[in-house]
C-alpha cells in the first residue's frame, strides 16, 4: 500500500486534496473581507446620508422658530405707561363701584 504524499492527500468525501481546500478557504476569507468592507462602507454612507438629513432637518427647524421670533417681537404691543394721576383715577372708579 502507498502512503498519501504529503499535501495531496485527499478526503474520501471531497474531490479536493488538501492543498486545494487551503486555497479556497484563503479565497473564501478574502471573498469574505472584501464583503464584509463592502457593507461597513455602506453602512457608513447610510449613517451619513442620515445625519446630513438630520441636521438639513434641524437647519430648516431652527430657521423657522428664528422667523417665529422675529415676527413675535415684530408684534409685540409696547404698553404705554400711564401717569400716576390716571392710574389713581383708574383705581378710584374701580373701588368706588
Amino acid at each position: 500500500m502507498e502512503s498519501p504524499k504529503p499535501g495531496k492527500t485527499q478526503d474520501m468525501y471531497s474531490p479536493h486534496t488538501i492543498n486545494e481546500d487551503k486555497e479556497l478557504s484563503y479565497e473564501e476569507e478574502q471573498l469574505q473581507l472584501i464583503i464584509m468592507k463592502q457593507i461597513e462602507e455602506k453602512r457608513i454612507k447610510k449613517e451619513r446620508k442620515l445625519i446630513k438629513q438630520q441636521n438639513e432637518e434641524y437647519n430648516k427647524s431652527v430657521k423657522v422658530d428664528i422667523h417665529k421670533e422675529n415676527v413675535l417681537v415684530k408684534e409685540k404691543v409696547q404698553f404705554e405707561e400711564i401717569s400716576i394721576e390716571e392710574m389713581r383715577k383708574i383705581r378710584v372708579a374701580r373701588f368706588c363701584n
